[in-house]
């Protein structure tokens, strides 16, 4: 709902949310394929993978839509600049790892 209400849209929402399901069932998927099992702290791991995807889904929504205002087209805005902000999520998870 708020994200509806922030995008003023409700395709936004739904793209952002559809990516969801895929990371917990590849989260799951490895440790299956690792042969680890499903522990209280995989589960905590795996809500944190379902927050960094959605965050990094809103992130590259709005440089997308942001592009598009400038004119751009808006698949060019998500490979170019989704990239970095993937890239500035992981160094701040390792940053703030290490400190």
């Amino acid at each position: 709902m708020l994200l509806g209400v922030l995008y003023e849209s409700y395709v936004h929402p739904l793209t952002i949310l559809s990516g969801l399901p895929s990371a917990a069932i590849g989260a799951l998927l490895t440790l299956e394929l690792v042969g680890l099992q499903s522990t209280v702290i995989a589960s905590i791991g795996i809500l944190m993978l379902i927050g960094i995807v959605k965050k990094n889904a809103i992130v590259m929504i709005d440089f997308a839509l942001a592009a598009q205002r400038e004119g751009k087209a808006a698949e060019d805005a998500s490979c170019n600049l989704g990239g970095k902000a993937t890239t500035e999520d992981f160094a701040r998870a390792v940053i703030g790892r290490l400190w």
